[in-house]
């Protein structure tokens, strides 16, 4: 995309208004029947965004990492990520470690040493196609490479779970029952889209956070550049 608006922090990140109609992906009946396979009949969204590999983010390699660090409610989460376009190695795919999901939460945040998993250890870089889609539990190691050549690379990140999980912020399938919390609305007790990003709804919850910090040390830093 020519001149969108660049999270510094992951320049992957769409942040443009996305048209209604593609976020609508996310209750495809496909995509629900295996959710359900995975979170029964009542499943609610978590998230829904766009990451993508253009001109502005085509160097950017996004290191080692699983998602549930970044996350609110409960751990059982799966991240959907269908192609927009074709997804390989040679664009910008995404590469799993399989089974990372049984070491749990981390404590912390930020990218993972490659070393402290064993020599050999297996992974996946599936090659999609437009439509294609890979489905990841939110504790799963990954990370993806710097863009080489062919088309940008544009892919979903939709983030399921069960309704029941407090975070909900939109029931997909099942009982139409969404319970409020200040995991799901903001200050104003509005419900807060699944296309918010998560990092709007921590600075509603915590007083003073890693997050928080960090900002501030990038606006110090900032200040003294200018």
């Amino acid at each position: 995309m020519i001149g969108r608006e660049v999270n510094q922090f992951n320049p992957v990140e769409l942040l443009e208004e996305i048209p209604n109609e593609l976020f609508e992906i996310s209750k495809h009946e496909k995509i629900l029947n295996i959710m359900e396979m995975i979170h029964g009949e009542n499943i609610g969204l978590f998230k829904t965004r766009f990451v993508i590999k253009d001109s502005h983010s085509r160097n950017h390699k996004v290191p080692l990492h699983d998602d549930y660090s970044y996350q609110l409610g409960w751990p059982n989460k799966t991240s959907v990520f269908l192609a927009i376009n074709h997804a390989n190695e040679y664009n910008g795919g995404m590469r799993f470690y399989p089974g990372t999901h049984k070491f749990g939460y981390l404590g912390d945040a930020g990218e993972i040493k490659k070393e402290v998993i064993c020599k050999g250890w297996p992974s996946l870089l599936p090659s999609l196609n437009p439509g294609d889609f890979a489905i990841m539990n939110s504790s799963i190691w990954h990370e993806s490479g710097p863009y080489k050549h062919g088309p940008d690379r544009i892919i979903t990140d939709f983030i399921y779970q069960s309704s029941e999980d407090y975070s909900t912020k939109e029931i997909v399938r099942g009982e139409d029952i969404l319970v409020k919390s200040f995991m799901n609305t903001g200050n104003d007790g509005v419900l807060i889209k699944p296309s918010a990003r998560t990092i709007n709804l921590v600075d509603n919850i915590f007083l003073r956070s890693r997050t928080s910090k960090l900002k501030e040390l990038h606006n110090k830093l900032d200040n003294y550049e200018s």
